[in-house]
């Protein structure tokens, strides 16, 4: 069993009577935890593997799970109990703006262990569409291989879920990937990195509708040139970008009220725009300032 504190034993007796354990193909693989009090379930992609699935209740009553959506941008799966969906004592919520009571822990596919979320943003770029991703860091003690399939928590609220296969961007430290730290707590004491509370809060809105997470879509893509601009290289067919008249070789300057002065801007702006919302776009065409309404449309990539 991984290192337990006082801060998360106090709470896990309560919490593991409302936690379905899934087992697949009769094998234990983790915990998925209740969303909404008519069966449907979240859980890190990580735990859920190919075979039967099924879930145990804390009572030992085996239920059947399906899987309604995966989410392989911030490692999350909704699954549903098909039948005979237990009552939970305990409704799992997604992160709000004040996060400012309950402890910090991991939900690890052995058991809780005590955390500390680092509140410096950092971003990633991974997804089947390559986007930058909005990052926070965590602080652990035991294997990093245990909590790479882990959910992060406060008290009782899913804060975020652990990504182990980003690519780190440059931030104004420079290690992003899981390093040691010599002098803190009383042992070494390992980083990862989970998917930020404001894009956790975002796909559980979407898991509790039983819907799949929306991605903003804008269809262009864009690098930093040699002259330090923002630059267009490409635009999408048929996507928003072109519709709103954005050309390749246009310098982006403006999206929205955010000032983009390099890709990393682009993109952590970009990841937080609400699909069929009008967003200003302001580039500059051979010399001339442009303004252009788009239209954000939505991918679930």
């Amino acid at each position: 069993m991984p290192y337990q504190g006082d801060a998360v034993l106090g709470d896990w007796s309560a919490i593991e009577r409302s936690l379905l354990q899934v087992r697949a193909n009769g094998t234990p693989t983790g915990y998925a935890l209740p969303i909404s009090t008519n069966g449907l379930y979240v859980a890190h992609l990580g735990v859920v593997r190919a075979g039967e699935l099924r879930g145990v209740t804390f009572d030992g009553k085996p239920v059947r799970l399906s899987v309604r959506h995966t989410d392989l941008i911030s490692n999350l799966i909704l699954l549903v109990v098909a039948e005979g969906a237990p009552v939970p004592g305990i409704v799992f919520e997604g992160p709000e703006v004040d996060r400012s009571s309950g402890r910090n822990w991991m939900l690890t596919p052995a058991g809780p262990v005590n955390a500390e979320v680092l509140e410096r943003p950092v971003y990633g770029i991974g997804g089947p569409g390559r986007r930058t991703i909005p990052l926070r860091e965590v602080r652990f003690e035991g294997s990093r291989q245990t909590m790479s399939k882990a959910l992060v928590m406060q008290g009782r609220t899913i804060v975020g879920s652990v990504v182990s296969s980003l690519e780190p961007v440059a931030t104004a430290t420079p290690s992003i990937g899981s390093a040691l730290i010599p002098n803190y707590g009383p042992s070494r004491v390992q980083v990862i990195q989970m998917t930020a509370p404001s894009l956790t809060r975002r796909v559980l809105s979407a898991f509790r509708q039983g819907e799949a997470m929306q991605y903003p879509l804008v269809g262009m893509v864009c690098r930093n040139s040699a002259q330090g601009q923002v630059e267009v290289v490409s635009v999408e067919p048929r996507s928003p970008a072109q519709t709103a008249g954005i050309r390749p070789g246009d310098e982006l300057l403006r999206l929205g009220s955010n000032p983009i002065r390099n890709v990393l801007d682009y993109g952590r702006v970009a990841i937080e725009l609400i699909p069929g919302s009008e967003v200003t776009v302001t580039l500059r065409r051979r010399g001339t300032i442009l303004t252009l309404p788009l239209t954000v449309a939505g991918t679930h990539r």
